[in-house]
């Protein structure tokens, strides 16, 4: 990171009290990326509800799958002696509660939180078991249809 902004890689640490406020800078601005990407998805899929969703669901694995370092750190706790900045959770809370609110818009039913959290958690385990690399997984886009398909059906 230091490199890209032109300094000397040790010099970046005289710009933060502590290490963790560094990983917590780096945290928001990925996370910023992040919730920019999912609302482009989702502006772009246009008013169908089911639409948003699968745009929002593909971007996610995509952005997990294409960048693994900056999904990692995003989504990995800093140590307990690093304190994680209040920022970071409410971009969390904010890329999730995009994903939720679309979730809701496609269910319509009081299950909607819950769906958006099953949605979320399989999304997550997409991209770190296709990391892996030791299954024949189908197509991205076909493993996301047919997720959706089972959590977004009506009940």
């Amino acid at each position: 990171m230091a490199r890209a902004v032109g300094v000397a890689t040790t010099s970046i640490y005289l710009h933060f009290h502590d290490i963790g406020e560094l990983m917590s800078v780096v945290k928001e601005r990925l996370f910023q990326q992040f919730i920019e990407m999912l609302t482009s998805a989702a502006v772009a899929a246009g008013d169908d509800p089911h639409a948003r969703v699968r745009a929002m669901s593909l971007v996610y694995v995509d952005f997990g799958l294409t960048h693994p370092a900056d999904y990692y750190v995003m989504f990995s706790p800093l140590p307990a002696s690093m304190a994680q900045g209040e920022q970071v959770t409410q971009q969390a809370d904010e890329a999730f509660d995009l994903l939720r609110e679309a979730v809701a818009d496609a269910v319509g039913t009081s299950e909607d939180d819950d769906v958006a959290l099953h949605l979320w958690t399989a999304l997550h385990g997409i991209v770190a078991l296709r990391k892996l690399g030791t299954f024949p997984w189908p197509p991205v886009d076909e493993q996301v249809d047919s997720l959706l398909g089972l959590l977004l059906a009506p009940r």
